[in-house]
């Protein structure tokens, strides 16, 4: 697993590597199914790191990976770099 960002959750690698794996869009509720975990929790995670340019909403609910998703996974970004939320 990838270092976490500081406003990362551990669940957020877990999603990146999903859509990763997956060669069409997928959803909240599909990766919150497939890890098990909540589905507002997930869902709000995608929001999220689609707002940091991790992930991209392609349909309804469906997301795939961005360039800078691949990178972060990759170990080519440093989570510090990552810039967060907005306080």
């Amino acid at each position: 697993m990838p270092p976490l960002a500081n406003w990362m959750d551990p669940v957020d690698v877990e999603i990146l590597e999903r859509l990763a794996d997956a060669d069409d869009p997928v959803t909240a509720d599909d990766v919150a199914d497939a890890l098990g975990a909540g589905h507002t929790r997930v869902e709000d995670r995608c929001e999220e790191l689609a707002a940091q340019g991790l992930i991209q909403p392609v349909t309804h609910d469906g997301y795939v990976l961005r360039p800078l998703g691949e990178d972060y996974l990759d170990g080519d970004v440093a989570p510090h770099l990552l810039n967060g939320p907005e306080e």
